[in-house]
């Protein structure tokens, strides 16, 4: 961390950040500093390089922000926060229970213990599921187990499969290089083969520059039409580190649970609109597209209907 001031000092950064702050500092304690000719033309100088120095302050920030996550979570994966969902609504922390018993899987006996464990009344519902906040390699993300195994192309529940489960952690360097091989260990990807996730067959080639490349960059998050920058903060978050929303895994998420956890009121739900910003090929008119996803459902699970074309080679 020291190392890096002292080369931000000495850069050209380096130099706007510090030697702008001073003159603010000094304009703040005596108004009268800014009369006297030399400080005038630096002032002029500020204010002609204000969206320089802006931006110069802005990457500092980020990257002393990154540096601090890294300082404290560490480069790998770290989970801060579990979270039980037994309904739409109410939930549980159930941190210390994840940490307590150093588990390595999560599965469907998870959420059974939980219950259990935390002695609270099972009522019967499609949107039962954990909630983890994580760090992986200094980005926070979110991620979600459901309780029923939820079908990609359709949104429907169903019993989930005892022996289906997510690692723990659910992110390291060694599945991200499975990643870029097109190779995704728990495999899930083509969900409705059974056959293919039984012989952990390597998924569609597909499917890597699908997500890593069409599905990385939002460019804007409208709800109701209006555009939404907690929203968008938000699913960059549980986008994942696969870009995926979590598809990739077999944990597709509801819109529906993001807007309740977000405190947005879905009475007047009408549309919910992404577009990201890297266009899609369409091979059969040799043409480029967009890529977006458009939801008029609230029980939807997020996912463009290129992401299903894809997903379903």
């Amino acid at each position: 961390m020291f190392s890096y001031l002292k080369k931000l000092i000495y850069s050209n950064y380096g130099f706007y950040i510090l030697s702008s702050s001073i003159a603010l500092l000094n304009i703040h304690k005596s108004p009268s500093y800014i009369i006297y000719p030399a400080n005038i033309l630096y002032v002029a100088y500020f204010c002609s390089n204000f969206y320089t120095i802006l931006n110069a302050i802005l990457e500092f920030k980020i990257k002393m922000n990154k540096k601090f996550i890294k300082f404290f979570y560490g480069d790998g994966f770290r989970i801060t926060e579990v979270y039980l969902y037994t309904d739409l609504t109410t939930n549980y922390d159930v941190s210390n229970y994840i940490d307590f018993f150093l588990i390595n899987r999560i599965d469907v006996n998870i959420i059974d213990n939980l219950y259990d464990f935390y002695n609270i009344k099972f009522h019967n519902n499609e949107h039962i599921r954990l909630k983890f906040i994580y760090y992986f390699n200094g980005d926070k993300f979110i991620s979600y187990f459901p309780f029923y195994k939820i079908n990609i192309m359709n949104g429907d529940s169903m019993i989930l499969n005892k022996n289906y489960h997510l690692p723990l952690p659910l992110f390291s360097d060694l599945i991200m290089e499975n990643y870029r091989k097109n190779i995704v260990y728990p495999t899930y990807s083509k969900l409705f083969n059974e056959e293919q996730i039984n012989n952990n067959f390597a998924i569609n080639n597909k499917i890597y520059n699908l997500f890593n490349r069409e599905s990385k960059n939002i460019s804007t998050l409208t709800l109701n039409n209006i555009f939404n920058k907690e929203l968008l903060n938000y699913f960059k978050m549980i986008r994942t580190p696969f870009n995926d929303f979590g598809i990739l895994y077999n944990c597709p998420v509801r819109l529906i649970w993001v807007l309740v956890e977000n405190n947005i009121s879905i009475s007047d739900f009408k549309n919910f609109y992404i577009k990201f910003w890297e266009p899609i090929f369409d091979e059969i008119n040799l043409t480029l597209k967009d890529h977006f996803i458009n939801l008029d459902n609230l029980n939807s699970i997020i996912i463009s209907e290129h992401m299903k074309e894809i997903l379903s080679k």
